[in-house]
This record gives structure tokens, sequence and C-alpha cells, in this order.
């Protein structure tokens, strides 16, 4: 059993899934599983990920036959995974070399927290430089504006920021009971945050660098559309207080 799970969900990513998984092999902590998830593609990514899974032990590919979107991919990575603790990276994205390392050596020397986020660097199509992004300051309140919101009241839940998708390590007891919306086709990371952060886990920050988010015209973000719906549906959970609920 692996440390750290990595789950890389893949679909048409033919461009960027070798360097995205070079980045978690070259991380200065090697105890890790790596988890490439392909989500039925059409291009070469599949073969892409049998090709890296021969050169190195620690990947393990699965295939789905059917397209299950994101959440449906990540989900299929949460059932496989066997490591202590949980991160996530996007096919187009890749690890900063000392990501893992000083995040577990974060958890395991607090472990009063349940998971760990930062900081990222956005690089822009055909740019060179990355232009560095600071996360969320604090979790510490949002758990009570969930409990404001349910209640009635109209309140920014997380007004002040986000936590980036890929920066985070999470303890894999945090997802006994915890999936990702296969509903959502959009915004499925904030989802589980709510749902992560309304039943009481401790997620904090940890100032510093994580990964390299590629901004491109291909990815699902740029959909205002989706972004829309799925911003109703998690606008309703946190009226109906389903984020409460155990």
């Amino acid at each position: 059993m692996a440390l750290v799970s990595i789950i890389i969900p893949a679909h048409n990513r033919e461009k960027y899934l070798e360097a995205a998984v070079r980045s978690v092999l070259e991380q200065t902590l090697t105890d890790i599983e790596v988890l490439i998830v392909n989500d039925a593609s059409t291009d070469t990514t599949g073969s892409i990920a049998d090709s890296l899974a021969q050169q190195d032990d620690r990947i393990r590919v699965i295939h789905h036959p059917e397209n299950k979107l994101r959440s449906g991919a990540l989900n299929t990575g949460l059932d496989t995974a066997t490591g202590k603790y949980i991160s996530i990276l996007d096919s187009d994205d890749y690890y900063l070399p000392n990501k893992l390392e000083r995040q577990v050596a974060f958890l395991e020397s607090h472990p009063e927290n349940d998971g760990v986020y930062g900081d990222y660097e956005m690089l822009f199509e055909n740019a060179t430089e990355t232009k560095p992004i600071n996360a969320l300051a604090s979790t510490e309140e949002v758990h009570a504006r969930l409990i404001t919101k349910a209640q009635g009241e109209d309140i920014a839940v997380m007004a002040e920021g986000y936590i980036p998708s890929c920066s985070a390590l999470i303890k894999k007891s945090v997802f006994e009971t915890l999936r990702f919306d296969p509903n959502l086709r959009n915004m499925e990371d904030l989802d589980m945050w709510l749902q992560i952060l309304g039943k009481g886990f401790t997620l904090t920050r940890l100032p510093g660098s994580t990964y390299v988010y590629r901004r491109h015209g291909e990815q699902k973000s740029s959909n205002s559309e989706r972004m829309r719906i799925a911003g109703a549906i998690i606008e309703e959970k946190m009226k109906n207080g389903t984020y409460l609920q155990k």
C-alpha cells in the first residue's frame, strides 16, 4: 500500500497526459501510486497511459468503456485508491516537485487536520511564464456559513476565494462516505469541498504553490451554461442543508 494515491482523470488529453504523469513520478516523495482513469477517450490517451504504466510499476490504468465525466472518473479513482492520503491531478496540469512531500510532512506532524491545500500557478496557452494565485486563506467559517445559509439567510459561503482543485492532499478516511456528484458537469470540486467542510472535517491552507494550472480553450470550465447549471444545483443544496447532513 502506497502512502499517497494520486488520481488522474483523463479524457482526450493526449497532448498533456505524459507531462502530468511525469510530474508525479518525479516528486521528491516517492511512496506513491498513480491511478490514471482513462474516461473513454477517443484519441491516444489510453495507449499513452498504458505505455507509461509499462515503464513504472507505481502506475495503474483503469479504462472506462463509457464516458462517466470527471466526477465519475474521480469516483472510480476513489474506489480504487489504497493510499493513506488522496491527491488529484487533472491530466492537463502538473505538480511542482515537492508538492506531496511538503503536504505529507505537514499532515503527519499535524494529525488534527483532515487535509491540506495550497496555492497554484496559472499558465496561459502559448505563454512561457506562470502567474501565482493564492488559495482561500481559511476554511474556518465555511461550516457556520453553511448553517446560516440553510436557515434562509442570503450569504456567500466561500466569498473570499476558493480551494484550487489539484492543490489538496486529503486523508483517505474522509472519503469513506463521500463521492463526487455524478450529476454535476462542472464545479464538482466546489461541491466536494462543501461536502467535506459541511461534515465538519478540517482543511488547512499551507502557503506556497503546489501545481501549475494550464489555461486553454478545451477546458470544460469555459462552458458558461454548464457552470450556471452546476451553480444552481449547488446553491439549492446549500439552501436545503444537504451539505450538513451526516
